[in-house]
């Protein structure tokens, strides 16, 4: 095919994004790696601060299975594993209720609250709206995933949502078939 012969998509939105479907792709975003002593210190302090919920739910699993009137073998028994399993639940819904709350506060943003339209063409992909243009070459975006009824392009750590849901089966084929192409083109893909 020709690149005379494609022709550049346009997706309009007219609702504002939903936070979930943002967190969602902020979930898939890639990690850039900061300074090594930054990184091991999160990490240190990570592994901390679940140690210490682990031990908390441990502490309360023992505390509700002795009010149960649990002998004191099945506290030894089922008091760490309840912990542990507790300890797993509060630090993986902590996760994403963070996440979540992230997006909400980024969806504040006022671009993201107005009409918007993205054009995808041979030369990059164009974000505009009441309050501005962005453009961005082929080359910026680092991946690009489809995900239920929506395109998620990755820049770095940033992500640019496009409502896919308008298009057909066969439009959406399309459009991630132009972008891997123009993709390649310009050697990023």
């Amino acid at each position: 095919m020709k690149e005379k012969d494609i022709l550049p998509h346009t997706i309009e939105v007219i609702r504002p994004l939903d936070p979930k479907v943002l967190a969602r792709a902020m979930q898939k975003c890639r990690r850039f790696g900061p300074k090594t002593s930054t990184y091991w210190l999160g990490y240190v302090v990570s592994l901390l601060l679940g140690g210490m919920v682990c031990a908390g739910g441990i502490v309360l699993a023992f505390i509700v299975l002795r009010l149960a009137g649990a002998s004191p073998h099945q506290q030894g028994v089922w008091g760490p594993f309840l912990g542990t399993v507790l300890a797993i639940a509060v630090l993986y819904s902590v996760r994403i209720l963070r996440r979540r709350d992230m997006a909400e506060q980024f969806m504040s943003t006022p671009i993201l609250r107005t009409l918007q339209r993205f054009d995808l063409s041979t030369n990059g992909l164009e974000l505009a709206s009441q309050l501005g243009l962005s453009r961005f070459d082929w080359s910026a975006v680092d991946r690009v995933l489809e995900d239920q009824s929506y395109l998620f392009c990755f820049l770095g750590p940033s992500v640019i949502v496009i409502p896919t849901g308008t298009l057909s089966t066969d439009q959406r084929a399309m459009l991630l078939k132009d972008i891997a192409l123009w993709r390649k083109q310009e050697g990023t893909a």
